[in-house]
Order: structure tokens, then sequence, then C-alpha cells
């Protein structure tokens, strides 16, 4: 779908403070930048939620809560938002956030082809474990970052944004489990220390900058209001993703992509730490299939207990890992099929 963008505002870049913060800390947490576009985020996000009304299982676009019903629905996540409504793509340039992102990333800034929004409603909004977004899609440079906007206030009781500073800067960590991708850290197996992770607490319309490599994660909302995140992420214009990360065939769609300045042919090529996510997909044995499909089940329902701590998160690994793996919760993974990604 072709999207007109309209002119945006010029708006105030980061101080230096900020900028110094997240290359130190590799995170920064900036106020009131939507202003007046906040109240049209919540109602077009509030009707796709809506359409989750009569719904039995997930669909591309939105992931649903264990206890979700048809009849009760309950989203956990609505996936690839600017694929879900015109209005998403639209702010994904809006002029205050790439203001934010262009003395971080530099002025030729592409949308990546994933993002979400994390609904972590009141009461029952699940956990999401630590991890490090750089294991989901290694880039030929390491330009590449995530923008949380917050649709609601969000403190230490509705499941807050958990980082871990100057995370950033170190290792790239493990995220398999029996030799498949689960997208979490053991952090026991790892030797992770998370005892010094700080929550982000911010106001509705504020956002969150994270670098890819930063380890974070965030805890069960526990409060009776719903901490909705809509999360976009980018990379500079000659960040390009690793062969198999994203699917480059259609040159028109990926540079249709850009939010802000011009594309490039040009990859930038850095000496950045590597982990394929996921590798081949290779074919295995009834026997071996059924042992990786138990293990991912046990994995999505938090029977699989990790150790260490430090953080609410260090228990169990979190629905957010089954979705990276097209599982949904206590649904389980389907048995026909005969292939698995393995690292």
């Amino acid at each position: 779908m072709s999207i007109v963008m309209r002119q945006l505002p010029v708006m105030q870049s980061l101080t230096q403070a900020q900028i110094a913060q997240y290359r130190a800390d590799g995170y920064v947490l900036v106020q009131d930048v939507l202003d007046d576009t906040l109240a049209d985020l919540c109602r077009v996000t509030d009707e796709i939620v809506a359409s989750a009304q009569g719904v039995e299982d997930h669909t591309n676009i939105l992931d649903l809560e264990a206890s979700h019903t048809p009849d009760a629905p309950r989203v956990r996540r609505i996936k690839q938002p600017h694929l879900a409504d015109p209005f998403y793509r639209e702010l994904a340039a809006h002029g205050g956030i790439m203001a934010a992102l262009e003395p971080l990333i530099g002025d030729n800034i592409r949308l990546r082809a994933g993002g979400k929004i994390n609904m972590k409603s009141a009461d029952y909004g699940s956990p999401v474990e630590w991890h490090q977004d750089w294991a989901f899609y290694p880039h030929t440079n390491q330009d590449v970052l995530a923008v949380g906007i917050l649709l609601d206030d969000m403190d230490a009781d509705n499941g807050p944004l958990l980082v871990l500073p100057g995370s950033h800067r170190g290792p790239v960590y493990d995220h398999h489990s029996h030799g498949a991708f689960c997208g979490a850290i053991d952090v026991a197996r790892e030797g992770l220390d998370v005892s010094g992770a700080r929550e982000l607490h911010g106001e509705a319309g504020s956002i969150t900058i994270h670098h890819a490599r930063l380890v974070h994660g965030s805890g069960v909302n526990k409060s009776d209001r719903q901490r909705r995140v809509l999360f976009f992420e980018y990379a500079a214009a000659d960040a390009w993703p690793l062969a198999g990360i994203e699917h480059l065939n259609d040159l028109e769609d990926f540079n249709g992509r850009m939010v802000h300045g011009e594309p490039t042919l040009r990859p930038r090529l850095e000496d950045v730490p590597v982990k394929m996510p996921k590798g081949r997909s290779t074919r295995i044995s009834g026997r071996s299939r059924r042992r990786i499909s138990n293990t991912l089940t046990e994995l999505c329902d938090g029977r699989l207990r990790r150790g260490g701590g430090g953080a609410p998160l260090a228990g169990r690994v979190s629905s957010f890992a089954c979705a990276k793996l097209g599982l949904g919760g206590k649904r389980q993974p389907r048995e026909g099929s005969a292939t698995v990604a393995v690292a």
C-alpha cells in the first residue's frame, strides 16, 4: 500500500547529555514526544484490539493470551503494526522520533520490517524474558535500535521496561535452548548478572530508545492498569540485515521503508559479533522433532525453570520467545511439520 507522508514539523533533537547516556548505557528515555498524536494512536490501537472479538486463535496480526476466548478476547501483542493500519507507518516517521534518532544513527534511517505493540493488559499482562534484539536480526553494522512509544503511563507496578545499562558494549549472549532458537537468555547458564537492571518509568506520549545489543525485558503487569508500548525497529540506511534475516527480493519494498533521508546500495561493514538465530531448515527424525516440540511447549508454559535472579524475569521463558517461534502461550506446536529451524 502506498502511503503519502505529510510534512512533519522540525522537532528538538536530543541534548548532549541524552546522547552521552545512550552511548554509555545503551538507552535513553525522552519525555513528551507524541503530544496530540497520542489520542489517534490509542484510538487506532483500540480498534485493532476490538477485532479479536470472535477470533479463536492467533492471526498474522494478533497474538493472543493463553486465557483468550472468542467471547472474552485478550490480546497479548499486535504484530507488524505498520502493516495493520497505514496510521502506524506514518507514525514511524514522526518528526519527534526522527529528531531523536538522527544524532544516534545518522540522517538516513530505515524502518525494519518487524515491530509490535506489547499490550501488557491489567492483571494478566505477560512478562518478556531477558533478551537482546540483535540476536534476532544482526546487521552489517550496529547502528540498529528500537523505539518504544508509551501509549500509557509506565511505572513500577504495570510491567515497566527493564534494561541492563552498558550491556550493549558486552557480549551477544546465546538465545538457544536444546539446539533451537528460543529468543531468550538463560541468565544462569550464561553467568549474566541482572541485579543492576533499571526500570524505565515515563508518561504516555514519551519514548524509550535502546540499542539492539542492550539486554532488556519486562515484568508482569501487577496493576489494574494496562501498559501498552508500540515498538518500532530502525536501522541506519547502510546497516543491511545479514542473509536470511530478511527477504530482500523486493528492493522497492526494502527502500520503501525509508522514513528519513535516502537509501543506499553500499552497506557499511563492521566487525560485529554474530550468531545466526535460526540457521538453515533441517529435516529431522520424528523423535527429535517431538523432543524439540516438547521443550518449546515447556518454555511457553513456564515449566522449564531457569534459576539465577535479580529481576522478576529470571524464573521462566515468557510468551515473547514463543511468539518469535510462532507458538502462542499454552497452545501446542503443530505436530505435522517435518522441519524445524536449528542453529
